[in-house]
């Protein structure tokens, strides 16, 4: 087992602002083979690693992009290059395809989620477009976004079944109501501020970031009222947004190699950086998630990783990826939480989805002292770790 400890330190860069110490564990296993199932055959490929594991598209040069998992333990994904949604079934390995009635010959597909009634709801920028697929009849139905070349990019689905998404290239965020297939949108103060991720509280209030304008932004449907917040210093180009339960809103700074909690009734903001690469300057990360337990997991597009945060114990762990054949990585760009605790993701470029399975335990724990540090700029000081457990491989 490799061991890949970052020290990190805590540096008051304002008030109100933290980047914390974190401490950072890499886990890969070097050695021995990972026999990957496709439905079909094996292979072996890549890092070898007991906790990720891969299955090839069945189709050539699909360019999987956006990914969910349902309720009944399927898998949804687009394949942007073929108009096509696909279902993996994991018991079985196979794959079924459902191809997409657009026009459009290929489409870049950013957003996917499923209702409670079990549909499959997908944006489709390329033809300006929020689809759904309902599995039991195998139908699509199609709800054109009002304005021309909109860009829709990243969905999310309210209590009450109405879908809320984002449109990159107008600037506006936008809503189906599936009960009267009637589409909305409004315009943030804001113009050109390129929404990206978009989420929903359990008020019912709707949260997303503006990367273009390093904003976090909330919108209430009742009053149709908007709040802006310009964090300081800037959250360089969010991408990625979570909302906590807390308070609490956490994003990725995908202009850097840090995600980040931000608490609006104060302003407060505290990053946790990411350990680094060799051939980038950063690691991008790009989307987020948050898990029953409370823990954050989040992706690293140039960082070629699936990580997960901790934000009791201040731990993250990221889980390396194999190698990918262009730029040395798989294009991760989109990832999903399964009900069963794994982490679905597409590897664009590899003509692959993945996932990582977070059943295995990782056998040693770390420790630091002290817990925290504050430091004025250009200050060091030393903080001691210990690891405990077996490094054997699984």
């Amino acid at each position: 087992m490799r061991l890949g400890l970052i020290q990190r330190r805590s540096v008051c860069l304002k008030r109100g602002v933290v980047l914390a110490a974190v401490l950072v564990l890499v886990v890969a296993t070097l050695g021995g083979a990972l026999a990957l199932n496709n439905g079909a055959k094996n292979e072996t490929t890549g890092v070898t690693s007991p906790y990720v594991s891969q299955f090839s598209l069945p189709t050539p040069d699909s360019v999987p992009m956006a990914i969910t998992a349902d309720s009944n333990g399927s898998v949804w994904f687009a394949a942007a290059n073929i108009t096509t949604l696909v279902r993996f079934t994991p018991s079985t390995g196979r794959f079924a395809q459902f191809k997409i009635p657009t026009k459009a010959n290929s489409s870049n597909i950013w957003g996917m989620g499923e209702d409670k009634a079990g549909r499959v709801w997908f944006t489709s920028s390329d033809d300006d477009s929020v689809w759904s697929f309902d599995p039991t009849a195998q139908t699509f139905r199609q709800y054109p976004v009002p304005t021309p070349s909109a860009y829709p990019m990243r969905l999310a689905i309210d209590g009450a079944g109405k879908v809320w998404f984002t449109e990159f290239y107008s600037g506006k965020i936008g809503v189906v109501n599936p009960s009267t297939s009637e589409v909305g949108e409004y315009q943030p103060p804001t113009g050109n501020s390129g929404p990206r991720e978009i989420q929903v509280g359990a008020d019912g209030v709707v949260w997303f970031v503006e990367g273009s304008s390093n904003k976090i932004s909330k919108f209430d449907p009742t009053s149709g009222t908007f709040v802006e917040y310009s964090p300081s210093p800037l959250i360089l180009s969010p991408t990625g947004l979570a909302l906590d339960g807390s308070g609490g809103v956490w994003f990725a700074e995908h202009g850097g190699s840090l995600i980040g909690r931000f608490l609006p009734a104060n302003g407060n903001v505290v990053k946790y950086a990411t350990s680094s690469v060799k051939k980038y300057a950063s690691t991008l990360p790009y989307w987020l998630a948050i898990d029953t337990s409370g823990r954050v997991w989040f992706n690293e597009h140039t960082g070629n990783k699936i990580s997960v945060f901790d934000p009791r114990s201040e731990t993250m762990v990221e889980y390396p990826l194999p190698s990918g054949r262009v730029g040395g990585i798989v294009n991760a760009v989109y990832f999903a939480l399964a009900p069963d605790g794994r982490v679905w993701f597409t590897e664009m470029t590899e003509n692959k989805i993945g996932v990582v399975d977070t059943a295995k335990m990782i056998p040693f724990s770390l420790a630091a002292s002290p817990t925290s540090l504050s430091l004025k700029p250009g200050g060091s000081a030393k903080l001691a770790v210990s690891v405990s457990g077996s490094s054997r491989p699984d």
